[in-house]
């Protein structure tokens, strides 16, 4: 046991020893899962009983400030989203002879297996691989709405948990659109994410937005109905095949035809030419599962319309009782409600002003004039 407390094992990372108690509350259990940055931890709330995941970074990366803001950093971003991701974070000295504040965030415990566990099995069958990426895209739009785009969209990171909800987790390297400490704290011009999931935009460093992130929940897709990625090979060939090329198309059989036209609308080279939110791509998805064969039912430009995400063609679209405006985008992947109208059952019969009137008058009297002399 180091001057942290932490127990080794073999050339494993350091870990804490189980009973440990982080922040006089949450008693170590065992460890769920491991990462590049931190260890997840099997937890219990001392106070409440709740059994909970309790994320610490990793002992040596305690000193690093930029790591350490980065951590904080996501937690902040995982309580925005206000649907439980995160139920408390902060710092604390973990051993008694400890001078190093860790970062540990805790979170609900998911009951369920990373996707990438699921693929081992090789491909999941199409009504099933549909859902998990509906689900994804319901919390990507939770994050859009945020103006928070997830960066690292991949099977390790989509928890399906035993009821078949969805659960998106690791927003380590998120990016809030427009806050200005992106920079300081992700390192400007520094390419963050896994490359055969990544974007070709974010493979070159460029501006990324929600598209960003449908290219590579397109991706996910790709993978589950074939059991490959469309990309694969050295991390550096990867970003430039993306960049110089599109990805291949799904192979006869292994989708419908409506399907495979989502995949290749969502792995589209350029941002323009894919769908323009989450909300979209699951629109898309929902339509390629009712109507197998109607390649045109499942353009971009069609779901854009369809869910009013500020990219359309028209310029509102009828949600209820409202009208939703998609001439104008405001956050990413949210539309803008104006006030409906009320719906008239009959025409409107227009009211002339008072010239019009006047008009109207001297050529009826010409006319019966005209009408009396004949």
């Amino acid at each position: 046991m180091n001057d942290l407390g932490v127990a080794h094992e073999g050339e494993d990372a350091p870990r804490l020893p189980e009973g440990a108690v982080i922040a006089d509350r949450y008693e170590l259990r065992g460890v769920l899962g491991r990462g590049g940055t931190g260890t997840v931890y099997d937890a219990v709330d001392r106070i409440r009983g709740d059994e909970v995941a309790l994320k610490v970074l990793h002992p040596e990366l305690a000193r690093e400030p930029l790591v350490v803001a980065r951590m904080m950093r996501e937690a902040e971003l995982l309580q925005r989203l206000g649907i439980g991701h995160v139920l408390e974070f902060g710092q604390t000295r973990i051993g008694l002879n400890s001078n190093v504040e860790q970062v540990y965030i805790v979170m609900p415990k998911l009951t369920g297996a990373p996707l990438s566990a699921l693929l081992e099995a090789g491909p999941i069958p199409e009504a099933r691989a549909i859902a998990i990426v509906r689900g994804l895209c319901e919390e990507l739009v939770r994050a859009h709405n945020h103006g928070i785009i997830h960066r690292d969209v991949k099977p390790d990171n989509v928890i399906v948990c035993s009821d078949e909800s969805i659960r998106l987790i690791d927003f380590g390297i998120a990016k809030r659109q427009g806050s200005p400490e992106n920079a300081s704290v992700t390192e400007h011009g520094v390419v963050f994410g896994s490359p055969e999931y990544m974007a070709p935009e974010q493979a070159q460093g460029l501006r990324l937005d929600a598209r960003s992130d449908v290219y590579a929940t397109g991706v996910v897709l790709f993978e589950m109905l074939t059991g490959v990625r469309p990309f694969v090979g050295d991390g550096e060939q990867v970003m430039k095949d993306k960049s110089s090329q599109r990805a291949p198309l799904l192979p006869d059989g292994s989708a419908t035809p409506s399907l495979r036209r989502v995949v290749s609308h969502a792995l589209a080279t350029q941002p323009n030419d894919r769908y323009r939110s989450s909300a979209a791509l699951s629109w898309a998805l929902a339509r390629a599962s009712l109507h197998a064969t109607d390649v045109d039912d499942v353009s971009p430009s069609r779901a854009s319309d369809a869910v009013g995400d500020g990219h359309g063609t028209q310029r509102s679209v009828r949600v209820g009782r409202d009208s939703v405006d998609v001439s104008r985008p405001t956050e990413v992947g949210a539309a803008r409600v104006v006030a409906d109208k009320s719906v008239r059952s009959t025409p409107r019969v227009p009211i002339l002003p008072w010239w019009g009137w006047a008009i109207a008058g001297v050529l009826g009297a010409s006319f019966g004039a005209w009408f009396a002399w004949k």
